[in-house]
């Protein structure tokens, strides 16, 4: 299950699937961040930019082990939550589903165009 599970997380890397889960307010919210940092980062000295690089650095794994945990645990509870109830729904389960889909779906649908 393990080797699952990262597998795929790797291909959600690897794919970029993270970019397609980027809302609307996200890339508002984050829009004029490389500005800033380029303006903040050319008050710097080199020593303290070595420091700052070397603390970004470890807040990026910090980072990427948590992207990891989130994913193996959603990912495990739905597995599990498939194996309890897939059994005793049964085609309903499908169903279910798949009108869950269709919901978060025309959700995202109807954020991005009334905006």
């Amino acid at each position: 299950m393990e080797g699952f599970l990262h597998a795929l997380y790797e291909y959600a890397q690897e794919k970029h699937v993270l970019s397609y889960l980027e809302t609307w307010e996200y890339r508002r919210a984050t829009c004029d961040l490389e500005e800033d940092w380029t303006a903040f980062r050319s008050t710097l000295t080199a020593e303290q930019e070595q420091r700052l690089n070397a603390l970004l650095g470890r807040e990026r794994n910090a980072a990427c082990l948590e992207d990891q945990a989130i994913f193996s645990c959603g990912l495990s509870m739905g597995v599990g939550l498939g194996r309890l109830f897939g059994p005793a729904l049964g085609s309903r389960a499908q169903l279910l589903g798949g009108g869950v889909l269709l919901l978060i779906g025309a959700k995202i649908f109807l954020e991005h165009t009334l905006g």
